[in-house]
């Protein structure tokens, strides 16, 4: 049996992890509860719940490259093949060398779940295939943060990964405060839950929501005249809102039917304009074609690389890069997305609401710059998927008058905005590759603020 009067106060530690790291995201686990719940409360501004791991390192690298500090990701050890993609093909020393630490609960043993009994037998294992340092956490406050100090110091001097292990109850139970302080300071019930589900007071939803109420309420008092016209408003709301959908959905059918057949802008030709309207933004370029047409198109106007991090791995994670990103500069931030990329990971959109960074997607339905396969992009309405998930406005195009025209609606608009572009397949055949990507890098963090 554990000596249960050895563990760490979570609060004390999450204390001394403040001190040290600036942001904290991942994925929970049980075994570090206490401690997340401790980190939750004193860094609300700063502690995220990811939608998986890789965005978490995401997170974590975004957050260096806007301040130089460290961020810290954390997770269950089952969580660590979410995570191996982004670690190895964009925080890794081999690639842009970005330091970073995970907290990793360690799951598995012999009276632990099936599931988690091989990821136990084997997580050390893969963390030193991956080159990853590591150390159990101790369950002493004095030798964990010389541990933890130790660590820090030299992830930042090496520019290096480290993973802090632990154990199954190193941490004693967090004293939480009351649910009214945690979570709803300053608002009724029924604004944070509206505010949680991203629903605006003029929503739909919350029209329909607000409607039901005085129904109810209407009836309760036996006012049936009051509570008839009620229904008779929710209605012809229903009705309005499923004719516009059913419009929606439609439109968008016909268009795919139509630009599938006769896309004939090019995606550089699209980049190409897109660079020259935002002259004073950054880049967040994702993984394939796209970072290399972008990165092309600079060489070609002797323009320098200065606004552009171009994610060279880690597919999926250029958007998650461009929301951290955003929190740190005044600058606008753009992410040129491509369709299966924005597809792999499109859990994270779910993170990014009241941001404020312009989310591109060039939308070739194809997975080019590997073969040229089809996405599953024909499947989705991904304006549909970007209002859904908060961004406040979301548009889609398929020809340069109509991208053109829809730049020049974008002067002066701020917050969270989705553009889809219809571009053809194709790519050309001398296209280059970036060089010396971690001097890429420095350039681009110098010029980010």
């Amino acid at each position: 049996m554990p000596n249960l009067n050895k563990r760490l106060n979570p609060t004390q530690f999450a204390l001394f992890l403040k001190e040290h790291i600036g942001l904290f995201a991942g994925v929970p686990d049980s075994l570090l509860k206490p401690l997340n719940s401790a980190l939750n409360e004193l860094s609300k501004d700063n502690f995220y719940t990811t939608a998986n791991e890789g965005e978490a390192i995401a997170f974590a690298c975004a957050y260096h490259l806007a301040t130089k500090n460290l961020g810290l990701v954390y997770m269950q050890n089952s969580g660590l093949g979410n995570a191996i993609n982004p670690l190895l093909s964009l925080a890794d020393k081999l690639v842009y060398k970005i330091p970073l630490v995970m907290i990793i609960g360690l799951r598995g043993g012999i009276d632990d779940e099936p599931q988690h009994r091989k990821q136990g037998l084997v997580t050390r294992r893969l963390l030193s295939a991956c080159g990853i340092k590591h150390f159990i956490l101790s369950k002493n406050f004095k030798t964990a943060k010389k541990q933890c100090l130790k660590a820090f110091e030299e992830c930042l001097k090496d520019e290096s990964i480290v993973a802090i292990l632990v154990e199954k109850d190193s941490f004693a139970p967090f004293e939480k405060a009351s649910l009214s302080e945690c979570f709803f300071e300053k608002a009724s019930v029924r604004e944070c839950l509206f505010d949680k589900a991203g629903v605006s007071e003029k929503s739909p939803l919350n029209e329909t929501v607000v409607l039901n109420e005085k129904i109810l309420s209407f009836e309760k008092e036996g006012l049936k005249e009051s509570c008839d016209i009620n229904k008779t408003v929710l209605a012809t709301k229903q009705k309005n809102f499923d004719e516009d959908q059913e419009a929606l959905s439609f439109k968008n059918e016909q268009a795919l039917s139509v630009n599938l057949e006769n896309l004939n802008l090019k995606r550089e030709r699209a980049i190409e304009l897109i660079l020259a309207h935002f002259k004073e933004a950054k880049f967040i370029c994702s993984t394939g074609h796209i970072g290399r047409e972008c990165y092309d198109l600079r060489e070609k106007k002797k323009q320098g690389h200065s606004d552009d991090f171009l994610v060279v791995g880690s597919m999926g994670f250029a958007s998650s890069i461009a929301f951290v990103l955003s929190q740190f500069t005044q600058k606008r931030i753009i992410c040129l997305d491509g369709d299966g990329a924005f597809l792999m990971h499109l859990g994270a959109i779910s993170n990014f609401k009241g941001a404020n960074f312009i989310h591109i997607v060039l939308n070739n339905f194809a997975h080019e710059s590997v073969g040229g396969q089809e996405s599953c992009a024909k499947n989705v309405n991904f304006n549909a998927l970007a209002k859904a998930c908060g961004y406040e406005l979301a548009l889609s195009v398929s020809d340069e008058f109509s991208l053109k025209k829809a730049l020049n609606e974008l002067k002066g608009k701020e917050g969270l905005i989705f553009i889809e572009i219809l571009v053809a397949k194709g790519a050309r055949k001398d296209l280059g590759r970036p060089k010396d990507i971690l001097a890429l890098k420095e350039e681009f963090c110098k010029n980010l603020h």
